[in-house]
């Protein structure tokens, strides 16, 4: 019974911190970037859970201290301690436990649910070039934060990725609306897919390299390269009046 009591005491303590973790990290908004979550034995990841649980711990206790209270000047009472943190930090054992289990699975649930919903808010309200921000993208944060909303245009994230395939000396290339982007836990590309794709190759002459269209009839609806496969990436931010429908018609700030 010791044994499962530590587990459930472990559970009640670190239950909170994982919902915290896994709303922050499943909070994707409107951006075409999923949020990475770091490697679960990861710093990171600790100190998340661990000060995520405790914030909604101390919050918890500070709620029932205020009905302890609030019972003190009523007179109210019943049959059961209804503040559960004393009976782990007490001396209390399983067989005097009853009607506290069923408050403490409760409060667990509460608790756990408060944590990854407002994680997940938080994690989708986080302003371009906060630390947060910078946290959940990593060095895609500059990028999202030129995709910020602009008065009378729409943007687009347009890429171009050259990939390992080649043909002879000739390394093949798509250019693309970008769709989404998938990072590793080392916020590495796992994929991106593209729309709208068109093929290129990247042929060398005269000492460099040189990008040469493939013609198409039509583009490539949709395309998803593995982020093994990407070669070289380069992107630029791309601006369309919200009063044409077209492909973009200028570009601002092209990094590589």
């Amino acid at each position: 019974m010791a044994v499962t009591l530590t587990v459930a005491w472990a559970l009640f303590a670190l239950a909170p911190g994982l919902a915290v973790f896994a709303g922050l990290f499943l909070s994707k908004s409107k951006d075409v970037v999923h949020p990475a979550a770091p490697a679960p034995a990861s710093l990171i990841a600790l100190a998340i859970v661990v000060f995520g649980a405790l914030t909604l711990h101390a919050l918890s206790a500070a709620v029932l201290t205020c009905i302890d209270g609030l019972g003190a000047i009523t007179g109210w009472t019943v049959s059961y301690d209804p503040n559960v943190y004393r009976y782990f930090l007490g001396s209390r054992t399983a067989d005097e436990l009853g009607i506290e289990t069923a408050i403490l699975l409760t409060l667990l649930l509460a608790l756990s649910g408060i944590g990854f919903f407002a994680a997940r808010q938080i994690g989708r309200t986080a302003q371009p070039g906060s630390t947060l921000h910078a946290l959940l993208y990593g060095w895609l944060s500059p990028i999202l934060t030129q995709l910020r909303a602009e008065e009378g245009y729409l943007k687009h994230l347009i890429a171009w990725v050259v990939t390992d395939l080649q043909v002879g000396d000739l390394a093949i290339g798509y250019e693309g609306q970008v769709e989404t982007i998938s990072l590793t836990s080392d916020k590495q590309i796992a994929w991106l897919t593209l729309r709208n794709c068109e093929t290129f190759v990247v042929a060398p002459r005269d000492g460099s390299a040189r990008r040469q269209a493939v013609a198409r009839e039509t583009p490539i609806p949709r395309m998803q390269v593995e982020g093994p496969h990407i070669v070289n990436l380069a992107y630029a931010v791309a601006l369309v009046p919200e009063t044409i429908a077209r492909p973009p018609l200028s570009v601002e700030n092209p990094s590589a």
